[in-house]
């Protein structure tokens, strides 16, 4: 099965949906079973159904939840459950890369799991291509204290976990980062970037999607917060690896360097090993009592970038409006 497959990697609320929208203007596929659209993302997830359901049922099998603030031990990716979901899955995906191409999905809990989609590649010697989709930490935390009601230091830990773990897995099948402040700033540009590198051609039809993809779908209101990189780099919620992270994943989105970067490997080898050193990892079984309440005392002051998390709400965030928690 020599295969391709476009994978959209990204944490929640990254713009992963926006994002994943413009490559169906470039072409992608991504099939009829999609999640429907919800309130809190009334343009749509742009999400196969299945792959959602697979997510979730590997993150059940390993005890978590998408928000689980654990690491996942390597011995835990050879449970009988996971393997078993890992052969369901490759049917799955067998089944969508056949019948579609160029076919892609997307879904924000596949960072989580990533060595399992790994796996599944490599029985169906399918080749992945990854795109990778960052968005300022701050944002993110605020966008999900507005759904979700998260301590903004639990969503920045989130963020961590999500996008450092596995990156040196998929070294050599990262074809691009984009980021969603550059991609709302000028959609068509950052479209265009990104096609060549995961294998689809911008032709006349094509570029006439894109303008109106811009047009229409992408607006300027899909942008709740604004928050800047140096915002990143001095406030609190941040740690130093998250604070390393992003700005690297931002020097690769702004092409300041390729994906194939040796000294972006190498910085990103060591935050790995950095957050394997303070990160508990799960145990077999389901998460123990108030695992979630891990990281709720540190908030920080009111009058640093994120300061509605302690009763303020800038940005567009309305006190007292939460969207339903998306599982």
């Amino acid at each position: 099965m020599a295969q391709e497959v476009i994978v959209v990697l990204g944490m929640h609320r990254s713009g992963t949906s926006a994002v994943t929208r413009g490559l169906k203007a470039l072409g992608m596929e991504l099939g009829d079973h999609l999640v429907p659209a919800g309130e809190d993302n009334p343009r749509g997830f742009w999400e196969n159904s299945d792959i959602v359901a697979l997510n979730t049922r590997v993150l059940a099998a390993l005890g978590l939840t998408w928000d689980s603030l654990f690491l996942i031990p390597d011995s835990r990716w050879r449970d009988a459950a996971v393997l078993e979901l890992q052969s369901r899955a490759a049917e799955t995906v067998r089944n969508y890369a056949e019948s579609l191409r160029p076919w892609g999905f997307k879904d924000p809990r596949t960072l989580r799991v990533l060595p399992f989609w790994i796996g599944v590649f490599g029985r169906l010697a399918l080749t992945p291509r990854y795109l990778l989709v960052v968005r300022n930490p701050l944002s993110v935390a605020q966008s999900l204290f507005r759904r979700d009601r998260f301590d903004p230091a639990k969503s920045c830990r989130l963020w961590s976990l999500h996008l450092v773990p596995y990156l040196t897995q998929i070294r050599g099948q990262l074809r691009a980062v984009i980021d969603y402040d550059l991609l709302l700033n000028n959609p068509v540009e950052q479209l265009g970037r990104i096609a060549a590198p995961l294998g689809m051609a911008e032709t006349v039809q094509v570029r006439a999607e894109m303008e109106k993809y811009a047009r229409t779908f992408l607006t300027h209101n899909l942008r709740h917060s604004r928050y800047t990189p140096e915002h990143a780099q001095n406030d609190p919620c941040l740690d130093e690896v998250g604070r390393t992270a992003y700005q690297w994943l931002l020097r690769l989105a702004r092409d300041e360097m390729g994906p194939e970067a040796a000294e972006f490997w190498e910085v990103w080898s060591e935050l790995e090993r950095r957050l394997l050193a303070e990160m508990p990892s799960a145990s077999p079984g389901p998460p123990p009592d108030g695992c979630q309440l891990l990281f709720r005392g540190s908030v920080p002051a009111s009058s640093g970038p994120l300061a509605y998390a302690a009763g303020h709400a800038p940005g567009g965030v309305t006190p007292g409006v939460v969207f339903r928690r998306r599982k």
